[in-house]
């Protein structure tokens, strides 16, 4: 791995050489693979969350360890061919680098010393794939509204994708700049700020981005992350928490971009708790005397991708903004089937053809965006009208609340299962009923089926199928 040279030298500097060596050693290792394990459908698979180590039904989970700053979170002793893995699909897990995993301990520390037990607000700036937003839905009190947005749509499309998988109810996508969230009014309890970098901390996984590196990169992504973070602060209530994190170790797009947050008592760093076993390092360069609550994961310290996170805490005395619109209850549809499970919670929207569950918040919150703000998602998609008819969608079947034998269903092994997600045709036992069924793997949906008789007509979405055309898919 050759390294720039400008690069080495800004490191050198910044970690010191001893610090410096164990780094660059680290950089020539394989790089840990780690999964992070959803409450929401694990246990329904069999996979206790609080029993390990134990036998797992779950393949991957074999020789796993804890991560141990997240208590969903494995590091797995070998990286398998996550593609032609079933559960990940049904989104009984997700693929996240152990170092992100660190926002479910930042909000959980957070609500612990404030005391908090109630649903929390939270809005995920720039949210693409999704791993920072299903980890903080794990963390936060069950209820609590959470809104994932994404400013380019290419890779908002796999945001939601990933969150339609995850199955959690009360959440929704948009697709916005972080100016049109600004303006919107709109504040939130927690607002996490992921924003764009020079990618430093992918250097050992990713050689592409060691190519796209330069000091320019550097000085655009900090202007960019400060531009990004003051606008989200305007969507930040006041006492709320903001995380702000960069898969960088400068200090030029995380220090000087932090303590911009904390100018003139605006916000106040949280520190949270970290025993010196977990390896991370807090504030780097000229701030490290001054500057509390921040956590720096480097490799050959700690057992991750490098990653620098903060969590600042809004000033109580900071005016904020009013919410702006008016609040009309949805249409409620009339003839809607009993598909979730405590239906009472759901009220029914209608756009279109197209009929959606959302929580009463959430409709509240649909309601005052819709019209001003680019919304892909809110609540659970639960199908489409066609003329008396709904066809269910496939956020219907794998939310955590689908309410299970409304439909019925057909469990399918390996084989079937992986053929279902290439959207093949498959062949049902001759005892299957005609009309919509349910594919089932270890006993979680995976997806829609038609059965027409000799055959039945896979309605996986064309977007989300199989494309590898490796014959093995050995876990």
């Amino acid at each position: 791995m050759t390294l720039p040279e400008r690069y080495l030298d800004e490191t050198l500097a910044l970690l010191g050489e001893e610090r410096f060596w164990k780094y660059m050693e680290a950089m020539s290792e394989e790089p840990p693979t780690s999964i992070r394990l959803n409450p929401l459908k694990a246990e329904e698979c069999g996979i206790r969350l609080n029993a390990y180590p134990t036998a797992s039904p779950l393949p991957e989970l074999e020789g796993s360890r804890p991560v141990p700053w997240c208590p969903e979170g494995f590091y797995l002793p070998r990286r398998p061919h996550f593609t032609f893995s079933p559960p990940l699909h049904q989104g009984v897990y997700y693929v996240q680098e152990a170092s992100s995993m660190f926002i479910s301990h930042v909000l959980r520390q957070w609500q612990e010393r404030q005391g908090l037990e109630e649903p929390l607000t939270l809005l995920d700036m720039c949210a693409a794939p999704g791993g920072k937003t299903t980890a903080a839905i794990s963390a936060l009190p069950e209820g609590s509204l959470v809104v994932s947005n994404e400013p380019i749509r290419q890779r908002a499309s796999i945001l939601v994708e990933n969150l339609s998988k995850w199955g959690y109810d009360n959440s929704m996508v948009t697709c916005n700049m972080p100016r049109d969230w600004a303006e919107t009014g709109e504040t939130f309890d927690v607002v996490v700020c992921d924003v764009p970098c020079s990618g430093e901390g992918m250097f050992r996984k990713d050689p592409m981005a060691i190519s796209e590196w330069s000091w320019e990169k550097v000085y655009k992504s900090q202007q960019l992350g400060r531009d990004i973070a003051a606008m989200a602060w305007e969507c930040l209530k006041p006492g709320g928490l903001m995380i702000y994190s960069t898969c960088t170790l400068n200090p030029f797009e995380n220090e000087n971009n932090i303590e911009e947050l904390c100018w003139e008592g605006r916000g106040k760093p949280l520190e949270v708790e970290t025993p010196p076993a977990w390896g991370i390092t807090g504030a780097l360069g000229l701030a490290k005397d001054r500057l509390r609550g921040v956590w720096r994961f480097i490799p050959g310290f700690t057992e991750g991708e490098g990653l620098t996170m903060a969590a600042i805490i809004k000033a109580q005395t900071t005016t904020a903004k009013r919410r702006g619109g008016s609040y009309t209850r949805p249409y409620v549809a009339k003839n809607m089937p009993a598909v979730l499970e405590n239906p009472e919670r759901y009220v029914s929207v209608s756009q279109g053809d197209t009929l959606m569950a959302m929580r009463e918040e959430m409709g509240s919150l649909y309601s005052r965006l819709k019209g001003r703000l680019n919304i892909l998602k809110a609540g659970i998609t639960i199908g489409r009208m066609r003329g008396k008819d709904m066809v269910p969608a496939a956020d219907l079947c794998l939310a955590a609340s689908f309410r299970r034998g409304t439909y019925d269903e057909v469990e399918l092994d390996l084989d079937g299962a992986i053929a279902y997600l290439r959207r093949t045709a498959l062949s049902l036992p001759p005892e299957t009923p005609r009309g919509l069924v349910v594919a089932t793997y270890m006993g979680r949906p995976l997806g829609w089926m038609k059965n027409i008789g000799p055959r039945a007509n896979n309605l996986y979405p064309q977007e989300w199928r199989i494309r590898s055309q490796h014959d093995s898919y050995n876990l």
